[in-house]
């Protein structure tokens, strides 16, 4: 970790689909741009990209990841110096992602604990990266200590059910899971998106539902349209049976998000006076949670 006033703000892209994304030096290298992703328990690097730095596939270990949809072995690759903004120079394994040659949109997905600082924060509205963010204002949820991953709480207005919730920058879309989809209103949608994997070829159907009131930290929104989907994550984290949300971008996007590393806490609030409340929704102790 590294002390204050030593790294300057970073300034994050997006995709076309909406990830936000970071420019990363590596080894000297770079810059390259990856997706900045707090719901990679991983970071990972496409292929290709991979091989120009090094990488033998032949004498590689391996490790079990869980994406949104589907558990897959992947291959892991030291990432050597990598730099982000100012701050020091670290070194952290990745798993390394089938991708075709050729031109890549983002070469992988950043994990923020492999940064190298305290606390971090996120202005979503105007893409803006704090590497030198401030202490907690609020203890809103809990950074996992091993899988590196956002866990919160949520609930319907003034509804009494808890919803268990995933932060997860790296996908464009919210997710509720059919346990929560009990407690919203049924309505008959033609339209169908499909969800796809790391890969491109593990899919899933989603559809969408709306959500009226939904607090979360102290970030309260009046509507949010989501989609509904059973995805392999729910089950992975033994969501299968409780109501819970993957929150993605479309809901963060009116958020910032502020991460303690070391206490293990994050805070979630609104950008705008209109998106706020005073009454938040907090998780204050972690149930267990073991990805399988």
């Amino acid at each position: 970790m590294i002390g204050p006033a030593l790294a300057d703000p970073v300034q994050l892209g997006r995709t076309m689909a909406g990830h936000p994304t970071i420019d990363l030096s590596i080894d000297d290298s770079g810059p390259f741009t990856f997706v900045f992703d707090t719901g990679a328990s991983h970071s990972a690097i496409a292929l290709p990209v991979a091989r120009d730095l090094g990488f033998d596939g032949t004498i590689a270990a391996s490790d079990e990841v869980q994406a949104l949809t589907t558990l897959f072995e992947a291959e892991l690759f030291t990432l050597q110096n990598v730099r982000v903004g100012s701050t020091p120079a670290r070194s952290f394994y990745s798993v390394v992602l089938p991708a075709d040659d050729g031109p890549l949109p983002v070469v992988g997905f950043l994990a923020p604990g492999d940064i190298n600082v305290d606390r971090y924060s996120v202005d979503f509205g105007t893409g803006e990266l704090d590497l030198d963010a401030p202490a907690l204002a609020h203890r809103d949820g809990i950074l996992h200590s091993e899988l590196g991953l956002l866990f919160g709480r949520a609930r319907l207005g003034a509804r009494s059910v808890e919803i268990d919730v995933m932060i997860d920058t790296g996908t464009p879309r919210s997710f509720v899971n059919t346990a929560l989809r009990r407690y919203l209103p049924h309505r008959t949608f033609s339209l169908t998106y499909r969800i796809a994997g790391v890969d491109n070829k593990d899919t899933t159907d989603g559809t969408p539902i709306r959500i009226r009131r939904l607090n979360m930290g102290g970030l309260c929104m009046s509507r949010v349209d989501v989609l509904y989907s059973e995805l392999d994550i729910f089950s992975a984290l033994g969501w299968t049976d409780r109501p819970a949300m993957v929150v993605g971008m479309d809901i963060l996007n009116s958020a910032q998000l502020t991460v303690d590393q070391t206490t293990g806490h994050f805070e979630l609030s609104a950008q705008t006076p209109s998106d706020g409340c005073d009454d938040r929704t907090q998780l204050e102790e972690l149930p267990e949670i073991t990805l399988g």
